[in-house]
């Protein structure tokens, strides 16, 4: 008993970076701060914004979306999603890019069953406001999954 009073007394008077006591409320904390940590980081949400009412198979619909880019309807009082669902049809669609925090429009001819991305185009400068702004052009998805037509959106 004298022994091990003696051990803990020295791990605790010397800087053992191995020998250490963690608070009784940390430990109660931990796992909920684990928990929450796995729940951040793994757990993406995509928004998705749709023009038509229901559900339409993928092979009537365009489905516009791009990595790092928040888009919506030009002219639309929506807030800005990361994948649009529209019917067949001549779009402008506004758009911002979270790298450099720039933003500007594209206008898009979609058909039925495809997926669309954005490409930049060109950069513009505005006189009126002082400011760049970009122009995209929507060319078809390369990573489009091939049972796209058959899913139900």
């Amino acid at each position: 008993m004298k022994q091990a009073r003696h051990n803990r007394n020295t791990c605790l008077r010397r800087a053992n970076p191995f020998c250490f006591r963690m608070p009784a409320c940390a430990l109660r904390l931990l796992p909920a701060i684990l928990l929450a940590l796995v729940f951040v980081t793994g757990c993406a949400t995509i928004h998705t914004a749709k023009n038509y009412q229901g559900f339409l198979p993928g092979r009537e619909i365009a489905v516009l979306r791009e990595r790092g880019f928040q888009i919506w309807l030009a002219g639309s009082e929506r807030r800005p999603v990361d994948e649009l669902r529209l019917l067949p049809g001549r779009y402008l669609i506004s758009f911002f890019r979270y790298p450099d925090r720039s933003g500007g429009v594209a206008n898009c001819l979609l058909e039925p069953g495809t997926l669309y991305g954005l490409r930049i185009v060109r950069r513009e400068y505005l006189p009126q406001s002082g400011t760049n702004a970009l122009v995209a052009e929507c060319p078809i998805a390369t990573d489009q999954p091939a049972d796209f037509a058959e899913r139900v959106y």
